[in-house]
């Protein structure tokens, strides 16, 4: 399946969201559902990551990656741990995300890439510093870098969390989720997707989350999400018109469910990640 990135290579679309270098002590643990594409490219000490009641270990030099959908607990040892953290999609033609059936959630462990991902952290941050996370190197570097990772994990060297697959096999749910990718600022209701769908609310719903691992409610806010951090990284627009634009009447709602999201809110989102 590896291979639809070679087949596809010209029409792909690689999109870099927040991405930032994280510290944190021996104290931190967390317990999350990713809801984006993340790597992970741990440059210190050891994280220790449960899915599915198994455990794994990421170490200096590995790259973590997680799918939307994606359980974990994770935690630092007692030196604590750093890792560059990057949200990403990759995605062709209209918002269709090309690796929502490849099972990319897992560490990878080789020594080639754990010189490259130490290259990559040192590049991703020298770019941070100059306010150029999101610019054409930012991007050149990243698709470089996960090329790569890519071509190693197509050779075995990577440690799955899970091993069942989505099933991406319905084409009614892939129409739909074309559809809320061009239409998702307009106050669509689950009744009105499941007949698009032909399905029940509660089918469709279930069929929904089996797929891309989000319910249609979590992709509907992400859809918006994505694109109000690229307006707010790449327009001067008012953040009350860019809450409009995709779908907020009201500019607080949109500010607390962007926090909610990003967990920043959308103008330090602005100051601290815009060219």
């Amino acid at each position: 399946m590896y291979e639809l990135f070679d087949e596809l290579s010209a029409g792909i679309h690689i999109t870099l969201l927040n991405g930032l270098y994280i510290m944190h002590d021996k104290d931190w643990y967390e317990e999350k559902i990713k809801t984006e594409y993340v790597i992970w490219c741990i440059a210190k000490g050891t994280v220790y990551i449960t899915v599915n009641n198994k455990k794994f270990t990421a170490k200096k030099g590995n790259v973590v990656f997680f799918m939307p959908g994606c359980r974990y607990t994770a935690k630092s040892d007692e030196e604590g741990c750093e890792f560059l953290y990057q949200k990403y999609v990759a995605e062709i033609g209209n918002n269709i995300n090309i690796i929502s059936n490849l099972n990319l959630s897992g560490i990878l462990s080789d020594d080639r890439i754990s010189k490259m991902q130490e290259i990559y952290i040192s590049k991703a941050i020298s770019l941070n510093k100059e306010k150029k996370s999101y610019s054409l190197k930012a991007h050149s570097i990243f698709l470089t870098f996960f090329s790569e990772c890519i071509e190693i994990i197509r050779r075995g060297h990577f440690f799955e969390f899970e091993k069942n697959k989505a099933d991406t096999s319905n084409p009614d749910i892939w129409r739909v989720m074309s559809y809320l990718g061009e239409y998702y600022y307009t106050d669509t209701n689950i009744e009105k997707l499941a007949k698009m769908a032909h399905m029940s609310e509660k089918h469709f719903i279930h069929q929904f989350k089996k797929t891309l691992g989000l319910s249609p409610k979590q992709y509907i806010i992400q859809c918006r999400m994505r694109k109000a951090s690229d307006m707010l990284i790449n327009s001067d627009a008012r953040i009350s018109k860019i809450a409009q634009t995709v779908g907020y009447a009201d500019v607080y709602i949109f500010s607390k469910a962007f926090k909610n999201y990003y967990d920043i809110s959308p103008t330090e989102y602005r100051n601290n990640f815009v060219r």
